[in-house]
């Protein structure tokens, strides 16, 4: 190598550092300055610290005036290109760039066929390319498409809903009234006069109750005298759908699943009282309200929950 190719090496390679009176590398300049208070060096030497690079402010400076800088990259991640769909023609996913636009649309908005306006949309300067018709063409026919698949499976959900009958909850006929006990008959000056009884119902009534913590199901005196005086427990039969509770009165529980009747026990109280927080849950139910309870021949109670008006 000659004088001329070292010098010029140099020029690129290298810029004068005042305080070392020498020319070094910026390589050299990061060691020097980056060295600490001692250490051993590659050779098993030991290497002091540069207090003199270490205490300069120009460093910045001197290796930005190195034109052919060298100085070692520092090791992290790759940058990874998002994808994603195209901001201006919605092809994708592809590998975004930036204003988060595909390639051929960055490269029409760098040659100025692509532009934005105030708004932040793209407008095509001169003429609008066919890649870019084609896919706005695609996604109109894929939202159509889309479109009449959705009107379609609402039609067939509205035939079904025409064709299904429709589960209504009839009150059975009241049970005929027992009559009045000629004791409790008066005549009076032409007057016929029934003696007032504790039974201000004369229908069986299943009246809901709820509190702050829980949800009850009061049996009337006349719903007790009907099948409930000698009941200790019952057991609870529900139909999701037409909100219909079944109930079996019983004299001893079945398994763990009956549940217990409470009242009863005091000759003035001879309503029946059983908690019903979870049977109101399941069937939706959210509010207070009184219905009518109808005797089967099988033993049960029906207690139609849709049909509040019945009581």
């Amino acid at each position: 190598m000659t004088q001329a190719e070292i010098e010029k090496w140099q020029q690129k390679n290298t810029f004068y550092c005042q305080r070392l009176h020498a020319r070094i590398t910026p390589e050299q300049c990061d060691e020097n300055r980056n060295q600490g208070k001692g250490s051993w060096g590659a050779s098993g030497g030991f290497k002091r610290a540069c207090i003199t690079c270490q205490e300069c402010a120009d460093y910045k400076a001197l290796k930005a005036t190195v034109t052919g800088q060298t100085t070692t990259k520092k090791k992290g991640k790759k940058k990874v290109a998002k994808r994603g769909n195209c901001a201006c023609c919605g092809r994708g996913p592809y590998a975004l760039q930036p204003k988060r636009l595909c390639a051929k649309c960055y490269k029409a908005l760098k040659s100025g066929d692509l532009a934005m306006d105030s708004a932040g949309n793209f407008v095509w300067v001169g003429d609008t390319p066919e890649y870019y018709l084609e896919a706005k063409r695609a996604a109109q026919q894929e939202r159509g498409e889309v479109g009449d698949m959705i009107k379609a499976a609402q039609q067939e959900l509205d035939k079904e809903k025409l064709h299904q009958p429709k589960k209504e909850c009839k009150p059975k006929p009241t049970p005929p009234v027992k009559p009045t006990s000629p004791a409790n008959v008066l005549k009076i000056k032409g007057y016929q006069l029934e003696r007032h009884t504790r039974h201000r119902h004369i229908k069986p009534i299943a009246s809901i109750r709820f509190s702050t913590r829980s949800c009850d199901i009061n049996l009337n005196a006349a719903a007790v005298e009907l099948g409930f005086s000698d009941a200790t427990h019952i057991d609870v039969y529900k139909d999701r759908t037409a909100k219909v509770l079944a109930i079996k009165p019983l004299t001893s529980p079945t398994d763990n699943d009956s549940i217990p009747l409470r009242g009863g026990k005091d000759k003035h109280r001879t309503s029946r009282v059983f908690s019903a927080g979870t049977i109101a849950k399941d069937l939706g139910v959210t509010e207070s309200g009184r219905f009518e309870l109808e005797p089967t021949e099988d033993g049960f109670f029906l207690i139609c929950l849709a049909n509040q008006e019945a009581a």
